[in-house]
């Protein structure tokens, strides 16, 4: 069980991000693989594959900076909660 509110928001938006991106990644990966199957070599495989690097990068990116927002609301939460409990002594 949680400890504290922050912590099941944190735990509950974590596994969130974690199904979304499981869920998208292999659709995105089949979909460049269909689109490159025919063209291998060619200047629009090339574009292709810098277009599908870029898409998981800012996946990664977006991921990371969700994670570091999280954190920074997370820790804001326990100062309230902590200075909430010292109110109600």
């Amino acid at each position: 069980m949680a400890t504290s509110l922050g912590t099941a928001i944190a735990s509950n938006t974590a596994a969130g991000v974690v199904e979304g991106v499981e869920i998208a990644a292999p659709i995105a990966w089949e979909y460049v693989k269909e689109e490159a199957k025919g063209l291998l070599h060619s200047k629009a495989a090339k574009r292709g594959s810098y277009i599908a690097s870029g898409v998981v990068f800012a996946l990664v990116y977006g991921l990371m900076a969700r994670g570091r927002r999280l954190a920074r609301i997370e820790e804001k939460l326990e100062v309230v909660v902590d200075e909430v409990a010292d109110e109600d002594d």
